[in-house]
């Protein structure tokens, strides 16, 4: 059965204000963990305040730096019984560390913080989503979509929800 449909992409730039990064920052404090909250807010403020388009290694880096400043993280690390020792490097400069290195961090936090019997919101998930929302193109998101997909997948345009906080 063939299907034709016709969906809008876009990536988050081509409708990033201080409004959108208000109402993404509530829902997802509805639902994730704080940090993740903290550091989505910081990663948008930032590209708001200087919109600018970033690599993956470059966007990894900046998530980790603002998950690495956040209170709530500070608050969450100091509650685990022995926080991996590779958490220390998130309260200091990243900018050497190599991408493997940073995806190791990435790891870290989502074994330790992302809750297993429950499917997205966590720390991977919010990453992932971030960074194809971040794509320096409208063209990139759906390539990048589509390439997951596999013959038996489905794709569903839904209604794009995000001009009020409920």
């Amino acid at each position: 059965m063939r299907i034709n449909c016709h969906a809008h992409i876009f990536n988050i730039q081509c409708i990033l204000t201080q409004e959108t990064i208000d109402i993404v920052v509530g829902r997802l404090r509805q639902g994730t963990t704080r940090f993740v909250a903290d550091a989505v807010e910081g990663v948008l403020q930032s590209l708001l305040r200087n919109p600018r388009f970033l690599n993956e290694e470059e966007l990894l880096r900046l998530f980790l730096e603002k998950i690495g400043v956040s209170a709530a993280f500070t608050s969450a690390k100091n509650a685990l019984p022995s926080p991996p020792p590779e958490f220390v490097m998130l309260g200091g400069l990243l900018d050497d560390l190599p991408l493997h290195v940073l995806q190791g961090i990435l790891d870290s936090l989502s074994t330790q913080f992302d809750k297993k019997d429950k499917s997205g919101g966590g720390v991977f998930d919010t990453w992932q989503t971030l960074r194809i929302a971040l794509k320096p193109s409208c063209s990139a998101v759906a390539n990048d979509l589509l390439s997951e997909m596999k013959d038996e997948d489905a794709l569903v345009a839904l209604m794009m929800d995000i001009t009020s906080e409920t």
